[in-house]
């Protein structure tokens, strides 16, 4: 898994964040990614304005 800050670098209160994920099964990618994003919600200092997931 790999995340890293890939937008908005130059806005101090918001922050585009992606995620990866290598699987050869797209149901555990999901999984994971979900698990990911449940961990972030349960922080409470963030809100999420969208979320956007790639299946390649």
């Amino acid at each position: 898994m790999a995340v890293a800050e890939v937008g908005d670098q130059d806005l101090w209160n918001r922050a585009t964040v992606g995620v990866a994920c290598v699987s050869n099964e797209g149901a555990h990618a999901h999984q994971v990614l979900g698990q990911v994003l449940r961990f972030v919600e349960s922080v409470g200092e963030v809100e999420i304005d969208g979320v956007e997931v790639r299946l390649a």
